[in-house]
């Protein structure tokens, strides 16, 4: 099991990658895989959410490039 942590790392690791696909979107981050993005929090979350993603399913990060 990937601990919470482990996909913020994920981020810090791989900042510059991501910043470089990402900039200026948020990113949903679970199990160190990008899942979802988009132009807000709540656009990010939304698309989540609506792809199957379940609240309470295990840690999940959303991060801002």
């Amino acid at each position: 099991m990937i601990m919470q942590s482990d996909d913020f790392k994920f981020f810090r690791e791989n900042h510059d990658v991501l910043l470089k696909e990402y900039f200026n979107k948020y990113i949903v981050i679970k199990d160190r895989n990008v899942l979802f993005c988009g132009d807000s929090f709540k656009d990010a979350l939304s698309k989540a959410l609506d792809g199957g993603l379940e609240l309470g399913s295990g840690y999940c990060g959303c991060q801002e490039c």
